[in-house]
Parts: C-alpha cells; structure tokens; sequence
C-alpha cells in the first residue's frame, strides 16, 4: 500500500498524480470496509461464546449442589469465594464485551460523516475558488479585447481621414490640371504628366498605410487572444491545484478513521481474551467439584 509521501510530484503544478490518490482513497476505504467486517464477525463470535456460557452454567446449574463436610469449612468457604469472583469476572467481560462494538461503530460512523463533511466542505471551497480566477479571467480577456478593439478602431479611422486627406489633395491637383491644361495645354503637358505621377504615388502611399493599419490591429487582436487564453489555463490550473488539495485532506481524514476502526477492534479482541479467561477459570471451577463426571475438553467452548 502507498503513503502519501510516495506520492510523485506532477509537472503542470503543485500536487499529486491524480490516478496515485484515487490508488490510495480505494485502499483506504477497502481497509475501512475489511474493519467493518471483521468488527461484524467479532460480534457473531461474541454472541456464539454468550450461548455456550449460558449453557455452560445452566448444566452447572443443574448438578446437585456439593458437599464439603469431608473437606471442611476452609474448603466450602473457598469454593463459594472462586465462584463469586468468576461470575463478577464474566459479568465483567460480558459487558464490556457488549459495550465496544456499539461504541466502535457509533465512533466510527461518525468519523466517517465528519470526513465526508470535510471533503465535501473542501470540494466546494475549491469549485469556488476556480468560479472566481475564471471570472477574473474572463473580465481581463474582455477588458484586453475592448482596448484592442478600440485601439484598431483609431488607427483605421486614422488611415481612413488620411487616405480622404490625400484623394481631396489628389482632386486638388487634378483640378489645377485641368485649368492648366486649358489655359496652357501644349506648355504644360509635361508639367501634368509629373503631376499626376505625384497623384497616383500619393494614392499608393495612402493604400499602403490603410493596409499597414489593418494589419496592425491584427495582429493586436491576435495578441489579446493569446493573453486571455494564457490566463484561462493559468485560472484552471490553480483550480486544479485546489481540488488536489482537498483531495489530499479527505484521504488524511479517511487514515484517521481506519486507525480508529483498527483501535476499536483490538480492544474488541482484547476483550474477547478476557472472556475466554474468565471461562476457563469457570470451567476449572465447575470440573473441581466432587461428582462432576463431565471431561475436561467439554468446559471449553
């Protein structure tokens, strides 16, 4: 079985291999079940032992009652004392006996609600703390995108009052072309050709800044893309880390819980010991008596 330092440490984040802890939680609780059947068996033994010793004393019951005069007073008042006690010890382990494995289960099924009431507690902490990194994340992605946006938007506009800027201009030129032409056309044509040179170079320059501008919104876009999406994976993996946590504390409590089941059993087996005694010095006590014809493996259950 593995403990939890044998964990091994994951590289994405802090915690544990998931498939090790639910290794571990399924020993934990195959161990906290085999306790429950072994406290359950322990009863049946228990029960089986009550009978034989009531059996046992109504046999001894039914003898005729002994006779010390041969023997004397020290004898008789010797066996009553022996009696005495071994009923008291009987009594004794019976009732204790009887007691702990109400008490064990009683304990142990409260263990068992505390340690879910925890994990539960734990997972819904984690789920909480995982709802607000991925709402923060969210928000700062929109707030990225909406400066992103707007700050395309500029820049667009920009290019676009620049580019009518430059087509008024070029109009302009044209105009006064088409004057100087009229006024001075065979003078001026070679005037007009460099000028409309100088018109078409300046609609080139203004197309090229129109698509310079788009491509950097673009690519600003892009980036607050990339951002928001860096910070969802960071949001899910402090989720991640948070449910490992809880994960690890429930399976602390659940340990804590299959050491008391196995407390209670030993004491549970300690007591049937104590039985057992307290019958074998019964059985002596019943095979001393003169006239008893009954053989010694027969006052043992």
């Amino acid at each position: 079985m593995m403990h939890p330092g044998d964990f091994m440490l994951v590289t994405r984040g802090r915690g544990y291999a998931p498939h090790q802890v639910d290794r571990v939680v399924g020993e934990l609780l195959a161990i906290l079940r085999a306790a429950g059947h072994r406290v359950v068996e322990l009863e049946a033994e228990l029960r089986g032992r009550q009978l034989r010793l009531a059996q046992l004393r109504e046999d001894a019951a039914a003898l005729p009652p002994p006779s010390f005069e041969e023997l004397g007073e020290g004898a008789r008042n010797l066996y009553i004392y022996a009696v005495t006690e071994a009923e008291r010890m009987l009594e004794q382990a019976r009732t204790e006996s009887s007691a702990l494995p109400d008490a064990a289960r009683t304990e142990g099924d409260e263990q068992c609600r505390v340690a879910g009431m925890l994990a539960e507690d734990r997972r819904r902490t984690a789920e909480e703390h995982a709802g607000q990194y991925i709402r923060q994340a969210q928000e700062t992605a929109a707030w990225i995108t909406a400066e992103a946006k707007q700050d395309a938007y500029a820049v667009v506009e920009e290019a676009r009052q620049h580019a009518a800027n430059n087509a008024l201009a070029a109009t302009e030129v044209i105009n006064a072309q088409h004057t100087a032409q009229a006024e001075q056309e065979q003078r001026h044509d070679t005037q007009a050709a460099e000028r409309a040179g100088t018109v078409n170079k300046a609609l080139e320059s203004a197309e090229a800044r129109v698509k310079h501008a788009l491509q950097k919104a673009l690519e600003q876009r892009d980036r607050a893309a990339d951002e928001a999406a860096s910070v969802m994976k960071r949001a899910e993996q402090q989720a991640a880390a948070l449910r490992d946590q809880a994960r690890q504390q429930a399976e602390g409590i659940n340990a804590h819980s299959a050491a008391e089941q196995k407390r209670y059993a030993e004491r549970i087996t300690e007591a049937h010991s104590q039985l057992a005694a307290a019958q074998r010095a019964a059985a002596a006590v019943i095979a001393a008596r003169p006239g008893t014809s009954r053989a010694p493996d027969e006052a043992h259950p």
